[in-house]
């Protein structure tokens, strides 16, 4: 035996996705042809076709790796900026060393550039030692940049000396990427041992 329907949904077709409302009984009647079943009570809806699930926690789902400069989860701000700061200074001492072949400053200047390189990649590693909550990390990155640091300044000084003989502009772009240079190390070594920092450092 069969229950009748409620008379306002007699003779009518519910919308996609609508349902009868609850017969005397307190069991709906069946789906009309062609429509799905409603889902048990609790449980979500059913995911339409071509749409990722989200994940769990409420994050939206995502097919993209995390890039090697975000920070991780629980770094403190100031260490980010600081490993910033020494990967850029490694990216800033490689484009110097190119400069300085292509103006074929000699057998000293690529000497001085291989060194400063190695220099430059030894702080950017010990920054990312450091933000992966290693202390040895922010010693390789303080020792690493504060001899670059001390080569760029002797660097600087050598420039302005010889400023007559080099010539404008090859004393504008030494002086304007050491300049840059120095800022780095200098905003490196702030953001280090930034009390944050320490405290981080601490904890691991």
């Amino acid at each position: 035996m069969t229950t009748p329907q409620d008379p306002q949904w007699q003779g009518q077709q519910p919308a996609p996705g609508s349902y009868p409302p609850p017969a005397e009984g307190g069991y709906p009647p069946p789906p009309p042809a062609g429509y799905p079943p409603p889902p048990p009570a609790g449980y979500p809806p059913p995911q339409p076709a071509g749409y990722p699930p989200p994940q769990q926690g409420g994050q939206p789902a995502s097919g993209y790796p995390q890039s090697q400069f975000a920070a991780p989860a629980g770094v403190p701000k100031a260490a980010q900026n600081a490993f910033l700061c020494w990967t850029a200074l490694a990216g800033l001492v490689l484009l110097s060393f190119v400069i300085n072949l292509a103006m074929s400053i000699g057998s000293g200047g690529t000497v001085s550039g291989f060194l400063g390189i190695a220099l430059a990649a030894g702080a950017a590693f010990g920054a990312r030692e450091m933000r992966a909550g290693k202390s040895s990390g922010r010693t390789i990155a303080a020792v690493c940049g504060g001899v670059l640091g001390a080569f760029q300044l002797l660097g600087l000084v050598l420039i302005l000396g010889v400023a007559s003989l080099i010539g404008g502009a090859v004393v504008v772009i030494s002086v304007l990427l050491i300049g840059v240079a120095l800022g780095l190390v200098v905003a490196g070594m702030v953001f280090m041992f930034k009390p944050e920092v320490s405290a981080y450092l601490a904890r691991r």
